[in-house]
């Protein structure tokens, strides 16, 4: 019996062309096949027109919380054009895709928006024109962002020209690796960066001349996920840098107390130390038997290293030994101390006049003769551990001195040594001696050879001029 398939025609012999509708007309043919509907097109060919069944067999993509959106490929079998894809969270409600795009019979895109990570994981569904569709569970998760671990604002205050390191960490909540790095016209001060896989912020802050907050913007990246923070370091400006450009290592003002303005060397007062006034402001008062003010351990302008010391000195008459004025080193060893003394030693001899003294001699500087009951300004340079009439100078009052009777040597300061202020200070003990008759004020030390116009500045900011 032949095979009959039928057709809104009649019974009409499988593959008789016989009473099939003419090309541009078509009509719907039952093929005899299970859920197949074929439409005689005006091509002159065959096409189903019965929807099938979806497949959702993988997604690809991320969905981004910061953005609160994202953009997933779905592969799977069945899909047709018209289709829509739609997200179902844990809590049961169904968020369509802002878009979907077919792509072929096994692939299309879709761009979501509106989803919570607070809902994931969620399930993937893909429906057909004919409401047909295919589920697949728990597919999209959502990328959750960076959460900052270090509050806004301020990472510290800190002093001009010292070294820092802070840090502003972010934490990731699925534990993916975070990377640090500056806003886009974000940047941060001189001397400063930023470690983009740890968010150490570290270096050495610049030279300024007046307080200054830096400002900056930090991104803390998963990848995906992108969270700006904005902070800050504030530098305070240092007056004891006169110069601007931080070859000022020491300065004790001595107004009130033995305090270092650079916090390197604070001494210790002995007890005796008393405070008057001075050349400006107030000065530190020795009294020529007892007092001294020294610091242990100091590291700065150690070795051979280029060096300046500038005081003002009030010598009372009637003192006529050797005085300490400011030494540096260790007072015990030989050729291991630099000192500027007034009544200074040299050959055997203590000489009327200002002058360098290091363990064993001395240089004498017989045009400096000490100027008694009255404030002088003080600056010895040094360049380099010769000392000697070309590397060694000595101004009085902003007038540089000539040097006589110059014993060539050279000297090297420890790493650790002391600072004595009034008197030679040999130790923790009280071996002492060249006590100051007088008063000192505005020591400074510096880790170079200052200039003449310098000297000059340092001498007329005590109204010297």
């Amino acid at each position: 019996m032949s095979d009959i398939r039928t057709s809104s025609l009649g019974g009409i012999p499988f593959g008789n062309n016989a009473g099939r509708p003419t090309a541009l007309t078509g009509q719907p043919y039952f093929n005899g096949e299970t859920a197949r509907l074929e439409l005689y097109t005006s091509s002159g060919s065959w096409e189903n027109i019965v929807q099938e069944v979806p497949g959702v067999a993988s997604i690809t993509g991320n969905y981004s919380e910061q953005t609160n959106s994202g953009t997933i490929v779905i592969t799977g079998t069945n899909f047709v054009s018209g289709a829509v894809a739609s997200a179902i969270g844990t809590n049961g409600v169904q968020v369509n895709a802002a878009s979907t795009t077919f792509n072929s019979l096994v692939q299309i895109t879709a761009n979501f928006t509106g989803l919570s990570n607070a809902n994931e994981p969620y399930d993937i569904k893909v429906t057909n024109p004919s409401n047909l569709f295919g589920l697949l569970p728990d597919a999209l998760y959502i990328n959750a962002s960076p959460v900052w671990q270090t509050a806004a604002g301020t990472l510290g205050t800190f002093n001009e020209e010292v070294s820092i390191s802070v840090t502003a960490t972010a934490t990731d909540p699925e534990s993916q690796t975070i990377t640090y790095s500056l806003a886009s016209g974000s940047t941060l001060p001189s001397g400063i960066t930023l470690n983009s896989s740890t968010g150490v912020i570290s270096g050495t802050l610049p030279n300024i001349t007046t307080n200054t907050t830096y400002s900056f913007t930090i991104n803390a990246s998963d990848g995906l996920n992108t969270i700006p923070r904005v902070f800050s370091i504030t530098s305070i400006y240092n007056p004891a840098d006169i110069f601007g450009d931080a070859s000022a290592k020491v300065y004790y003002t001595l107004d009130s107390d033995l305090t270092d303005s650079f916090g390197n060397g604070t001494l210790s007062n002995n007890g005796n130390v008393t405070f008057a006034s001075g050349k400006i402001g107030n000065a530190a008062v020795f009294n020529g038997s007892n007092s001294y003010a020294y610091k242990n351990d100091v590291t700065v302008l150690s070795g051979t290293s280029d060096r300046s010391y500038s005081l003002w000195a009030y010598i009372n008459s009637g003192s006529t030994g050797r005085q300490l004025l400011l030494g540096q080193g260790n007072f015990s060893a030989s050729n291991q101390n630099f000192d500027l003394e007034a009544n200074s030693y040299h050959s055997g001899t203590v000489s009327d006049s200002y002058g360098v003294h290091w363990w064993g001699n001395g240089l004498k500087f017989d045009s400096a003769q000490v100027l008694y009951d009255q404030w002088v300004h003080l600056v010895i340079t040094q360049s380099g551990g010769d000392i000697n009439s070309t590397n060694t100078k000595l101004y009085v009052n902003g007038v540089q001195k000539t040097l006589n009777n110059a014993n060539t040597s050279t000297y090297s300061i420890p790493s650790s040594s002391r600072i004595s202020l009034g008197a030679r200070a040999y130790g923790s003990g009280a071996d002492r001696d060249l006590f100051v008759n007088g008063k000192i004020d505005h020591v400074r030390m510096f880790n170079r050879v200052i200039t003449q116009s310098e000297v000059n500045a340092l001498y007329n900011s005590g109204t010297g001029a």
